[in-house]
Formats: C-alpha cells, structure tokens, sequence
C-alpha cells in the first residue's frame, strides 16, 4: 500500500528500484548491505516513501543466517508511526516553549513526588543558590534543609494546606541557605496533581529570588517608619492633600491645634476644609480659601508661600502661622503648615511694649536736659 501496490504478487520479484524512487531505493539497498555486512539488526526511523513527513513509519532489519552460519539476506518489517512521532515533536515543541519560558522568568523548577519523596530541582534552581548541578541530589530535604529555622513551620504549613485541599495554589515567602551561608528570599509557588482518592501524586512549581524586592521593601518600611514618626511626634500641624485636592492626611498636632478627629478633615475638599478652618478664626476673612492661596504663589512664581498668621478663638484662643507648599509628586498635591506661635507672638508684644515704654521714660529727662 506504501507503493501504491496492493497485492503480494505485484512486488515479488521486484527489486527497490522497481518499487520505490531511486533515491529512496539507494537508502534502502544501502540499509540491506550495512545489516548482511554486520550481521546485525538496525532499526530506522523515517518519512514515508516520497520524503513526505505527513507521515512516518519505522522499519527494523535483521540478517537471516542458516544453521550452518552462511548468510541468505535479510527479512524485516515496517510499521506506520506517524501518531507517536507527531506526538514526540508536539511534545518537544512544548517543552522547549515551556524551556525558554522559564529561562526567560528566571525562574528555578521543581518537581515532587509525595509517595517517593524524589524532587527534580532544575539546574537555575541550583545555580541560584550556588551550587553546582551536581552537588544536590533529589531527596526533598535538599529543599527543608536549607529553609531558614525561622520560616520552616510556616512553609511547611502552607504546604501542608495545599496538599489538605485548603488552597487553590501552594505560595509562600520564605529564606534559603546558599551553599557560603548567606540566606536568601524565595518566592516558591507550585500546585499538586491529585488522584480520584484525593491523594497528592505530584507536586510542581518554581521559585524566585526575591531578594533585593524584600530589601527595597524594609527601606521603604523603615522611611515610612521614619516619616510617620516624625510626622506624629512634630508640634507643627501638617495637612495634605491628593491629586483631587482632597484631605488625604492630618498629622496629630493638627487634629490636636483644632481640636478634631482624622475622620473629621479626611475626605473634604479644599474648600470645606478652608471653610472649617475658617469658622475657627476671630476673624474669618482671615483664613483665604485654598484656591486663593494657591493662586496667589501662581502670581508671585513660587512654589511656597510666606506664613501668614491667624488668630483663632475656638477651641481655644492662639495664634496660628499658616504655610502652604505646592508639590509635584503623584500622591500630594499640597502641603499645608500650621505652627502655633502664641508664646512668640506674647513675647513680641511685650518687648514693643518695654521699648515704648523704656523710649517714652527716656525721653521725659532728655527734654530736661534739651532745656537746660
């Protein structure tokens, strides 16, 4: 059928240039001269005749010897393995995809069997704690050994629950020991393969060295620590505003300065909030709406203004200097400052007080002295 011949008395007696295409029929007859000459089998592998690769067959030749050693040729047979050899390149074709893909994530790969306890750990997987490939083996302490003491039940419980049935996917954050015992971050996710009994039969994933994410993410634990601290602990009242001109922020000794609660300005708009503050001052003209504020350091082609002072009379009678800062940052738009200056502005009332008096006193015996 492969020939186009479809009973036996059409091809006996027939040699493969008869048969097949002369190219074909070198291969074949070179095939038959390599199995007579060695005495020994071969199996090939190959298109069908024609070249063609929609389809393949495998073909196994062996000498045919007589009982007294003399060589008579050869017998074998074909068969059409097109399905597995399709298979075997779509296989291939997937799992170079699948190559490239974790090479490009950086990924290292791992792949465990709960009844063996057999782990195939990837070579990045090695290499990105710092070992050679060879230099571990597949036994999944090679992973719970080198698990930070201070994260090992927290993993091994997450893994616990994935394989309980408790989650969908198996993630967790957690230190590996490398080979110079250093320890690093990993991100390792993976899911598990389970029978119709409910039983884990295979487990997969990767990891991540997330090392330098978990570094920047102290930093920037540690500033934001910093920041709130200072915020919290500053006597000067600080009020900021987002991209919608919307309180976003009020640090205490605002909330203290007005006798407010953070629900109570976190929210409003520029200008209910400039109409609060306002309803507190003795004067409440005094207290330009924010608008005109900003407005006014658009004018003067500035960025922050000069303080101005206020006085208020509820919730208690001071004197407030007020400042206010544009930004350019993406989350605040405007800063707004208030700093109490009671005590100063007390102090610089008495000592214009003292020098007037001390110049009228001095002046009294002066005009004496002239009229002498």
């Amino acid at each position: 059928e492969a020939c186009g011949r479809y009973l036996p008395e059409d091809v006996t007696g027939l040699t493969d240039y008869d048969v097949w295409p002369a190219e074909l029929a070198e291969r074949y007859r070179a095939d038959d001269v390599v199995v007579m000459a060695s005495r020994s089998a071969k199996a090939v592998e190959e298109p069908i005749a024609g070249g063609s690769e929609s389809g393949w067959i495998e073909t196994y030749k062996k000498p045919v010897i007589t009982p007294d050693g003399s060589l008579l040729g050869t017998v074998g047979f074909a068969r059409d393995v097109t399905e597995r050899v399709l298979m075997s390149k779509a296989l291939s074709e997937s799992e170079l995809r699948w190559e490239l893909a974790v090479r490009g994530a950086n990924d290292g790969i791992w792949d465990w069997n709960p009844k063996t306890g057999r782990v195939h750990f990837s070579e990045r997987w090695k290499t990105m704690l710092g070992y050679e490939p060879n230099e571990v083996g597949e036994a999944i302490e090679e992973w719970s050994s080198r698990i930070h003491p201070d994260d090992l039940d927290f993993t091994m419980g997450e893994v616990d629950r994935h394989l309980n049935g408790e989650t969908e996917f198996y993630q967790c954050e957690h230190r590996l020991r490398c080979k110079d015992g250093n320890y690093i971050w990993i991100l390792d996710r993976g899911k598990a393969l389970f029978n119709e009994a409910g039983q884990a039969i295979r487990m997969a994933g990767s990891h991540s060295d997330i090392t330098k994410r978990r570094e920047a993410e102290v930093r920037i634990r540690e500033h934001t620590e910093q920041l709130n601290a200072i915020f919290t602990l500053s006597p000067v009242g600080f009020v900021s505003f987002d991209n919608s001109h919307c309180v976003s922020y009020a640090n205490p000794a605002f909330l203290e300065m007005f006798s407010l609660k953070s629900e109570d300005v976190v929210g409003l708009d520029e200008l209910a909030f400039s109409n609060l503050i306002a309803e507190c001052c003795a004067d409440s003209g005094s207290f330009l709406p924010l608008p005109t504020l900003r407005q006014q350091l658009a004018d003067a082609g500035s960025k922050s203004m000069q303080r101005i002072a206020i006085e208020l009379m509820r919730p208690t009678q001071k004197v407030v200097e007020v400042g206010l800062c544009l930004s350019e940052l993406g989350v605040v738009s405007q800063i707004l400052f208030f700093q109490d200056v009671t005590h100063q502005t007390e102090v610089d009332r008495m000592k214009s007080e003292f020098l007037s008096t001390a110049a009228h006193e001095l002046r009294t015996p002066m005009a004496c002295i002239y009229g002498f």
